[in-house]
């Protein structure tokens, strides 16, 4: 960036305090947040263009935009503008403080929004000290064993009208992925553990995870963990449990680690996962930790957005744009 000339940044504030503070950090940015009133996709266009946005970072805008994410992360790239998106809790623990996404930071991503970003295909290179990071990660979770595991199948479960359903393909809801594994595993060998906020009575004859602890706990016991999109995929990553996910995901560039239903499920050795989880911590952490400069290492792994990208018609839910009122759950 030459002298003086400072990067325009338009961010959404959400409830993510620390990215706020991260971006207010950094030099050589001039910051841009608009109120309630600008949101609809004409006039939030509109100011972009007037203030001359360089880059739009979002946190979740699947929440915020609702169905019409696609055309607003379309007609803001047609512009020229770049544009980040992002979660909040990718990472929902960090070691013995159980500290979460939205404290720890966030993962930056282009070509868009969450299933639809070039991560979903590709992970940028990590450094050593990604490395470093993964590993403090990992130390801090109980090893898969494929030799000492219950042998079960463990369905995590999400919420009705999660976005993730968004990106799924072929399953969308809970009932659906439970019939599913029920087919190719046998009742007796799947067990469904509901969201924490799921109020829904599942009859399917099928073992209930009612133990009361935390997802991170169990996963090791488990032969495989499946899931739609449920950011349960990197705590199973991280324990080197063998991962099934039925969508498009921000950790789909994880390549043949991330499997699929209907195929047989195979072992990978835990050591093939490091470099995966190295990769998303690298465009993930803030310098929480004194590590991570998120905004500029997903700005270097950029490229112009590939218009075959935005094929997930999210169109076909009737979710209207809303600002966000929820709390992230861990």
């Amino acid at each position: 960036m030459e002298q003086g000339i400072k990067m325009k940044v338009y961010y959404s504030e959400r409830d993510n305090a620390i990215l706020k503070e991260y971006l207010q950090k950094k030099e050589g940015l001039e910051l841009y947040t608009f109120s309630k009133e600008e949101k609809n996709l004409a006039s939030f266009i509109k100011n972009l263009k007037k203030r001359n946005i360089d880059v739009v970072v979002q946190i979740a805008p699947q929440w915020e935009w609702g169905s019409q994410v696609e055309d607003i992360s379309k007609a803001i790239m047609d512009e020229g503008i770049k544009l980040l998106s992002g979660e909040g809790a990718m990472f929902r623990w960090f070691g013995e403080d159980e500290l979460c996404g939205s404290e720890i930071g966030f993962y930056l991503s282009p070509w868009g929004f969450s299933g639809n970003s070039k991560i979903a295909y590709e992970l940028p290179k990590p450094l050593e000290s990604d490395i470093i990071i993964a590993e403090r990660i990992r130390a801090n979770l109980r090893r898969w064993n494929p030799k000492h595991n219950n042998g079960k199948i463990l369905i995590v479960g999400q919420l009705d009208k999660d976005k993730s359903r968004y990106f799924a393909q072929g399953i969308s809801t809970n009932e659906e992925l439970i019939n599913e594994c029920i087919k190719i595993f046998g009742k007796k060998r799947v067990v469904f553990r509901k969201h924490p906020k799921d109020q829904n009575a599942y009859n399917l004859g099928i073992i209930t995870a009612t133990s009361g602890k935390k997802l991170k706990d169990i996963i090791p016991d488990y032969y495989a963990c499946v899931s739609i999109n449920s950011t349960s995929s990197i705590e199973a990553m991280c324990a080197g449990t063998p991962i099934i996910n039925t969508g498009v995901s921000p950790w789909s560039g994880a390549g043949r680690l991330i499997q699929k239903l209907n195929q047989p499920i195979i072992e990978y050795d835990y050591n093939e996962y490091l470099n995966i989880l190295a990769s998303l911590i690298h465009l993930h952490y803030l310098p929480t930790f004194s590590h991570g400069d998120p905004l500029n290492r997903a700005l270097k792994f950029y490229t112009q957005h590939d218009s075959q990208i935005f094929l997930f018609n999210c169109k076909q839910f009737q979710d209207p744009p809303k600002t966000w009122e929820n709390e992230y759950i861990y």
